[in-house]
């Protein structure tokens, strides 16, 4: 019984990584992507902003250089070459745990290692997104990052002000009716 519960459980776990890989991609090919997601995931890690993609994407706004398109592409290149490389690892050795773990007697050591080298594998495919946005940045000139600074919201996410819209879901206030 045991073993059903950990093989469900485990089940839910990948197809729920499985089903946010695919949606990682999709929002990758729409600017969208992983950067913005680490955006969301860790404030003050802003770096969607400088990802190559939404740079290129703004290329007439911030008056890009033909030589600064260039390396912008040649960035997003090898970006998304190491990423789908470290995605496809991270496949493979998902796959290779879920075999693992639906062995007649699974073996944690095995199931361990697989499950390490997806993980290690999701690090590298995010590692090469904010690397990107690091030497993205780099290309850019100081007038040019400011400019990308400017348009970025303030840290924090939503700010609450009375009576206005909706307030960030880690702050707790209760509805301005109910307060004195």
């Amino acid at each position: 019984m045991l073993r059903h519960v950990t093989t469900f459980m485990t089940l839910v776990l990948l197809l729920g990584v499985a089903d946010a890989a695919a949606q990682q991609q999709e929002r990758r090919r729409d600017g969208t992507g992983p950067m913005h997601q680490m955006q969301e995931a860790m404030p003050g890690m802003a770096m969607s902003a400088f990802s190559p993609t939404h740079l290129l994407q703004m290329r007439e706004e911030l008056v890009l250089t033909e030589a600064q398109v260039t390396q912008l592409e040649q960035i997003q290149t090898t970006a998304e070459s190491a990423h789908d490389q470290a995605m496809a690892s991270h496949d493979k050795h998902r796959d290779e745990m879920m075999k693992a773990i639906e062995a007649e007697q699974p073996n944690a050591d095995v199931v361990r290692a697989h499950f390490t080298g997806a993980h290690d594998s999701m690090g590298v495919a995010h590692w090469a997104e904010m690397e990107a946005g690091l030497k993205a940045m780099a290309v850019l000139t100081d007038a040019q990052r400011t400019k990308i600074k400017d348009m970025r919201p303030p840290a924090g996410g939503m700010q609450h002000r009375e009576g206005q819209g909706m307030h960030h879901p880690d702050q707790h206030h209760p509805p301005a009716s109910m307060r004195r």
